[in-house]
Formats: structure tokens, C-alpha cells, sequence
């Protein structure tokens, strides 16, 4: 009887109730496989998108072979199976925590249970509990793999290699963090699944990201790519980015975040290889003095498509570069236009020291759909910007206006009384200590009582 059926039987209320407590979790031993895969995955709506493990089912193990006796817990030793012997150790007092822990938090006892053919999603993000032995044969273990993450894991170059020795299907790759995979490691991968990847985050991978993977990247992995994160690569050059020179990928989302040993003219070649698609360029955090040269910005004013661009931090961009980026030209049946940035909708240049309203300006003028502006740290902007900003440009609804020297208060409450629907970041302290860490506490000031004075008072009569 399923629990459906033992609902509708129910002869009262209180009875119903007891049932649909007994069937809750779908985890009674009467249930069989299929209903308890079913009440599990109808816990949530999100629960799917949210889970680690796809399809959910593999929480409850493999499906049970059609006709054989569900109660029979009887397995054979075949000559293919994977060995965890080398994996034992002597379980301390944490280990044998870690194994108590329910279904659902992956350790080593339950992956052993879940991972088969059937698994498509592993996110192992932050599992450090899982030792190096044990990940290296992920691949083995669930050789149909499309989705696996493996940020902020302190797997080996070794054990990450041994998995692309199986995998070959992979489509989302993350690896950002993962400070021992080396260069070797991630070109094997880019040579297993280099053609069917769609997603790859390998951001703060300082030894696996050089010249050579770049490169390996722009020739295996142009056809299906929609999002690329390398950022922080800082063994990477102008050399190595040359080789996007001439391709064209379907790209959508590129970070390029604190790549120091590139200049301008190297990062505008990954950005003309994606310029048909890309809608969200990040590249901040890059104080080079080489940025100067505005060659990327001639690049960025090219992608009409861009809706939000980031570049926060790169001290050493000048009005030059906003030039280029509102004025990029594109030409359509014979004709040439300046079309500007028609779907940016978010635009974040903090703490660009070198540029002075004009840039601001040029930015507000040609980006009709801009909604989200970041302008905190420009210290060459004055008053008479951003009264203007403020005054003309009603499509905005949020701004970054910190750290500017023009601004008073005085200058604050006439900008509000401008736009006081416009939600406006501004910190109540502006001159902050820089040796000033916000952890001090305050002293608690201990009021002493007065002593009373001896022999003053009355005396008793006897």
C-alpha cells in the first residue's frame, strides 16, 4: 500500500494526520525506492537547482535492479570495483562525527553509497573533510559527470588529473581557489572535455593558469564556452592572451579580475573574441601603470550587448578609456553609427583616481538604460558633476558617492532634496583611520562607592 492509498483509507481526521507523520520523509523501510525519491524531492521548490548531488535520487543510493528482492543486501565482489583500501586510517573522535552526519552532508561513508553512473551534479565546494585519496577517484566513481565543483579543496595536482582520466562529458567546471592544481592538471582536463564545456571558474588558480593553458583554452574550448573566470592568473601575459586573437566564442560573462602581468593591449583580445555576446565584463583590482593604454576600452565600446561592466580598482585608467567605450562604431547595411552602450545597466568605477567628470558624463550620456552607477573614490569629481548627475539623469536609482572630496555635507542635502527618491550609498563617517580596525571596544567606566566615614555617627544609648 502506498501512502497515497493509506491517506484515502484513513477512517478519521487523527488517523490521516498519524499516517501523513509515519510518510513524511519517505524514508519508512515499507516504502520503496521510487516514493521515497519522490516525497524527498518535493521538500522544497529550489531544492533541486540548491542540491549537491543530481538527480536527487542518488541520496538514497542506486535504484534496485528490476525482480531482484529488495531485502537482499548481499553484494559480490566484481573485478572492476574501486578500492578504498589505501583510504582507511585510525578514526579519531572528528572522523567518526563526520560519519554520523545525515544523507545529505556528503562524506566520504555516503559518497561511497550515492556516486554511480547516474550522477550528473557533484558540488564538493569547501568539503575539506574529504581526504586526497578519496577524490581522485570521483571519476571512476561517477564517470557521466557534467557538473563538478571543487572550490576551496586542497586537492593535488595528482588526484585532479586522475579524475580527467575518466571524465570526458564535463560541461561546468569550478576549481576556483584550488591552490595545487598546476598547469599540467588543467590542460589535461582542457584536452578531455575542452569541447563541451560551457562554464569554467578557475579564478586565484595562480600555478595552473599561465601562457600555455591560456592558449590551450583559445584552441579547444571556443564553441561551446558561455562563461570564463580566470581571474588573479598573474603568471599570465600579453603573450599568452594573444591567442584569442582571431577566434570568436559565445561568451557572455568574462572576469578578468587582478591579471597584473597584462596590459591593455593584451586583455582587448579575449574581449574582440566575445564582443557579439558579451553582456557582463568584469576587470577590477588591476593597479598596472601599463592600463593606460586604452586598447581594451576601444575593445569594450565595440560589445553593444554589454549590461554591466566593472573596473574598480585600476587606478591608472584615464578619461581615455571612457572615450573609447561610449564611442565604439558599428556598421550595419553600408552605414556607420555610434550607438553607444544602449543595455548597460550597471556601471562600477570605483576608486579611479585619474578620471574627472568627463568620464562620468560621457558614461550617463550614452547609457539611456543605466539604473546602477559606482563612482566612490573618484576624487577628481566635483560638485558641478555630481549635481548633475543627480539633476539630469532620472534613470538612475542607485549610486556610490563615498570618498569624494567634493562632497560636503552642505552638498548632500541639496543632492537629496534633487532626487529623494534615489537610493544613495554615503557612510556617516567619511575621514576614517586607516590603523583603525572597528574592533575596539569602548572602556567601561566602574563607578566607585564612597566609603562612610568611621565614628561619625550617633551613638547608641545604652
Amino acid at each position: 500500500m502506498t501512502s497515497g492509498e493509506a491517506l484515502k483509507s484513513a477512517g478519521s481526521w487523527q488517523h490521516s494526520v498519524t499516517i501523513g507523520r509515519k510518510f513524511a520523509v519517505g524514508t519508512v523501510a515499507t516504502s520503496k525506492y521510487d516514493e521515497k525519491t519522490e516525497v524527498f524531492g518535493r521538500v522544497h521548490k529550489d531544492v533541486e537547482e540548491r542540491s549537491n548531488i543530481q538527480p536527487m535520487s542518488n541520496y538514497f543510493g542506486r535504484k534496485p535492479a528490476a525482480g531482484r528482492d529488495p531485502y537482499d543486501r548481499r553484494q559480490v565482489a566484481q573485478l572492476n570495483d574501486i578500492s578504498f583500501e589505501d583510504d582507511s586510517e585510525d578514526d579519531f573522535e572528528d572522523v567518526k562525527n563526520v560519519k554520523r552526519q545525515p544523507r545529505t552532508v556528503l562524506t566520504e561513508e555516503n559518497l561511497r553509497q550515492y556516486l554511480s553512473e547516474e550522477t550528473l551534479k557533484l558540488n564538493l565546494e569547501h568539503h575539506y573533510w574529504l581526504k586526497d585519496a578519496f577524490l581522485n577517484k570521483i571519476g571512476r566513481m561517477a564517470p557521466n559527470l557534467r557538473i563538478l565543483s571543487l572550490r576551496r579543496l586542497k586537492i593535488s595536482n595528482a588526484s585532479f588529473s586522475a579524475i580527467f582520466g575518466t571524465l570526458e562529458q564535463v560541461e561546468v567546471l569550478d576549481i576556483s581557489d584550488c591552490a595545487f592544481i598546476a598547469e599540467s592538471g588543467l590542460i589535461k582536463f582542457l584536452e578531455a572535455c575542452g569541447g563541451c564545456v560551457r562554464r569554467l571558474q578557475a579564478s586565484n588558480c595562480q600555478d595552473a593558469l599561465s601562457d600555455e593553458t591560456i592558449a590551450k583554452i583559445a584552441s579547444t574550448a571556443t564553441e561551446k564556452l558561455e562563461f570564463l573566470d580566470i581571474s588573479y592568473a598573474k603568471l599570465v601575459t600579453d603573450e599568452g592572451l594573444k591567442a584569442f586573437e582571431g577566434k570568436k566564442m559565445p561568451v557572455a560573462h568574462l572576469c578578468l579580475n587582478g591579471m597584473t602581468g597584462a596590459t591593455g593591449v593584451g586583455l582587448a583580445y579575449p574581449i574582440k573574441a566575445c564582443k557579439d555576446t558579451l553582456k557582463i565584463y568584469e576587470g577590477a583590482l588591476m593597479d598596472q601603470e601599463e592600463l593606460t593604454v586604452a586598447e581594451f576600452g576601444k575593445a569594450l565600446g565595440t560589445c553593444f550587448s554589454l549590461e554591466s561592466i566593472d573596473v574598480g580598482g585600476c587606478h591608472h585608467i584615464t578619461d581615455e578609456f571612457f572615450h573609447h567605450l561610449t564611442n565604439g562604431e558599428k556598421v550595419y547595411e553600408g552605414t556607420t553609427s555610434k550607438p553607444g552602450l544602449p543595455n548597460l545597466v550597471t556601471m562600477k568605477m570605483n576608486f579611479l583616481k585619474a578620471v574627472t567628470d568627463m568620464a562620468v558624463n560621457n558614461i550617463c550620456q550614452k547609457a539611456a538604460q543605466l539604473q546602477h552607477l559606482e563612482i566612490a573614490g573618484c576624487e577628481q569629481v566635483t560638485e558641478y558633476c555630481l549635481e548633475t548627475t543627480f539633476k539630469t539623469f532620472k534613470n538612475i536609482t542607485y549610486i556610490d558617492i563615498n570618498h569624494i572630496p567634493a562632497l560636503t555635507p552642505a552638498l548632500y542635502e541639496i543632492l537629496k532634496g534633487l532626487r529623494p527618491d534615489l537610493m544613495v550609498r554615503r557612510f556617516l563617517y567619511t575621514e576614517v583611520d586607516p590603523k583603525d580596525n572597528m574592533l575596539r571596544v569602548p572602556w567601561k567606566v566602574i563607578k566607585k562607592e564612597k566609603k562612610k566615614k568611621k565614628g561619625k555617627g550617633k551613638k547608641k544609648k545604652k
